[in-house]
């Protein structure tokens, strides 16, 4: 049986080759700058999906399966983009 120890380190060591964490702060920084510049995003593209791939703007479309039809075209990993809906509506949420 393993150790505490040893299932922290095997653990940490699978999360490091997986570039999860990289996928995390890549993430983090993406939704950042959407907050940040959501009242300018607003005014450009209003009721709009934004994708966001390096704190860039790479498409924007007012139908989500565009836009990562879109994104997919372009050859970007879906994981590695930031996609959020630019509107001042609420919006249901289904969990």
């Amino acid at each position: 049986m393993r150790s505490p120890e040893d299932f922290v380190k095997e653990l940490e060591n699978t999360v490091r080759q997986s570039g999860l964490r990289e996928s995390i702060a890549a993430f983090e920084r993406g939704k950042s700058f959407v907050d940040s510049n959501r009242e300018e995003f607003l005014m450009r593209y209003p009721d709009c999906w934004i994708a966001v791939h390096k704190e860039q703007i790479i498409t924007t479309d007012k139908n989500l399966k565009n836009l990562i039809d879109t994104i997919r075209k372009r050859g970007i990993q879906t994981q590695d983009v930031v996609v959020d809906l630019v509107t001042t509506k609420k919006q249901p949420i289904l969990l």
